[in-house]
């Protein structure tokens, strides 16, 4: 079966490198040019399904892509983004030189980083990890689309891809187009 990883509707916030966490903001002005590509791209790997992270910007983008066609979508609360507490809105250099301890530990091994009022990522990992779990195994037969915000598209591809989450920081940075996946049926641990 194939995953396919789809980045939520692009932020103003995320356009000026801000990072978002679970702010719940408006899509960019021009968040919907990436649509059409995606659209095929879905289309092309059979698509049966979309799962989207409880949030605007990820039900805007499954509810974009699924526009003439009949694919079923659904919001799964396990797959809200992670909770940046008071690094949401910070840009990443503001993170860096702010917090420069804990954006060392990120980078390097993040499952143990706690932001300030926010979400433990090893405990976002813990998560993430159940709702998928139970989503691919009630889905195994079909390719499915998960439509997500950056740190949670990361876990997820860290996760499915079997590489852990020692790249999270800079693959939620490189979220910004889909990821394709083949998954075979292991068992989500």
């Amino acid at each position: 079966m194939k995953v396919l990883l789809v980045p939520a509707a692009a932020s103003e916030w995320q356009r000026s490198e801000r990072l978002i966490g679970r702010v719940d903001l408006d899509p960019a002005a021009d968040w919907e040019q990436e649509v059409a590509d995606w659209q095929a791209l879905l289309a092309s790997n059979d698509v049966a399904r979309i799962l989207y992270g409880p949030d605007t910007l990820s039900q805007k983008m499954a509810s974009a892509l699924t526009r003439g066609r009949k694919v079923p979508l659904k919001s799964v609360d396990g797959l809200l983004e992670v909770d940046l507490g008071l690094w949401a809105g910070l840009t990443r250099d503001e993170l860096k030189s702010r917090f420069a301890t804990a954006h060392a530990a990120l980078v390097d091994s993040p499952m143990s980083v706690s932001p300030p009022s926010g979400e433990r990522f090893g405990e976002a990992v813990d998560r993430i990890q159940a709702a998928l779990r139970k989503h691919l195994k009630k889905n195994a037969r079909k390719s499915v689309a998960f439509v997500l915000r950056p740190f949670t598209l990361a876990i997820v591809n860290g996760i499915l891809s079997g590489r852990g989450q020692d790249e999270l920081w800079e693959t939620a940075r490189r979220a910004t187009e889909p990821f394709v996946l083949e998954f075979h049926g292991v068992p989500v641990s």
